[in-house]
């Protein structure tokens, strides 16, 4: 199978698929999905996906309409602010409300455990 030159690759290849309760320090360019809380006017929210809850920033003007209690995908960049708080500065947010969370989430899970 020949290997894909940079301008074949898709975006999304670049973000890591994480669960929040995993990520670490050194990760960069990340993938989360989960559930959106706490919406405030400039439309940042937290996003839970029971491991953990993280604050998405700065949501592209693009994106669906945040709505509390959806679930989403968001790909960005995973960064400590100025007063050591985790969050993910939004590049892409995805409605995903036709995704079986729950499925999902057993198979992130499961996932981690393969060698």
């Amino acid at each position: 199978m020949a290997e894909l030159s940079p301008d074949e690759l898709h975006p999304a290849q670049f973000y890591a698929k994480k669960l929040i309760g995993d990520l670490q320090p050194a990760d960069g360019l990340v993938q989360l999905t989960g559930y959106a809380r706490n919406k405030n006017a400039n439309d940042d929210f937290y996003l839970d996906d029971t491991t953990g809850q993280i604050q998405a920033q700065n949501i592209p003007e693009e994106s669906p309409q945040i709505t509390e209690g959806n679930l989403y995908r968001v790909f960005g960049k995973y960064e400590i602010d100025g007063t050591g708080t985790p969050i993910i500065t939004a590049h892409i947010v995805q409605d995903m409300q036709n995704l079986e969370f729950d499925l999902f989430l057993k198979t992130m899970k499961k996932w981690k455990e393969l060698p």
